[in-house]
């Protein structure tokens, strides 16, 4: 909601952090297990139906083609073989057989500041709904209010918590499951209860000269019978 841009995809400090411990320590035969939002689902949340002279697997094709120089435009540094993904002269996969079917996994990002012919959704002419005929997808994005919180945020939680496409890779680029599709799952989030006994601290068992006055007593005069001998 703090951004100034439209961003999607991609790992946050916390989660590369989070997964390299899990994936690492010890190396695990696990190499990614991540979860995307189906592409029709993503431009579903926008209001968006079909798009003129592609269907939804033309879009994910048109993407994913893209996303691999895209993602070196932005992190020119990123190693031939990295820890979540792979790369090859294919482009950006996870499977060298099969790319994977989702939108999110091309982690480009949007640039709301610039021209439209710099961004990939600009190609993407809006068939239907009638209300948005013939606009791109990337003019359709910027004039959403992403100033209004309560819409930002409601966005934010669709894309979050309903549907996911799952992908798991071995390290040797084998998949570790089927990829499917799940619902977020429900749950609570986890409150300590009212009446939770809490430890108190333990009292110092040493004990202070001065909050005993026999005690001060004592040493002054083993004191004093020491001195005088």
């Amino acid at each position: 909601i703090n951004r100034t841009r439209i961003t999607f995809g991609g790992y946050t400090v916390r989660d590369e952090t989070c997964l390299a411990y899990v994936l690492y320590y010890p190396r695990a035969a696990l190499s990614s297990c991540t979860s995307m939002t189906p592409t029709d689902f993503f431009f579903e949340t926008f209001g968006i139906h079909e798009f003129y002279g592609k269907n939804m697997s033309d879009v994910e094709e048109l993407v994913l083609n893209e996303s691999e120089e895209k993602l070196k435009e932005l992190v020119p540094h990123v190693p031939m073989q990295s820890l979540f993904f792979r790369f090859d002269g294919g482009g950006f996969n996870l499977d060298k057989n099969k790319q994977p079917p989702s939108v999110l996994k091309a982690m480009v990002e949007i640039n709301n500041e610039n021209a439209e012919g710099d961004t990939i959704f600009s190609d993407l002419i809006i068939h239907k709904p009638k209300e948005f005929e013939n606009k791109s997808f990337t003019a359709h994005l910027k004039d959403l209010p992403w100033h209004d919180k309560e819409f930002a945020k409601s966005v934010e939680t669709i894309l979050n918590e309903r549907r996911h496409q799952t992908f798991c890779r071995l390290q040797n680029s084998d998949p570790a499951m089927p990829i499917s599709v799940y619902v977020f799952p429900n749950y609570s989030v986890p409150t300590a209860p009212k009446n939770r006994k809490v430890c108190q601290p333990r009292q110092n068992a040493s004990i202070s000269i001065t909050s005993s006055p026999w005690l001060t007593f004592s040493l002054f005069l083993i004191a004093s019978i020491w001195y005088s001998t």
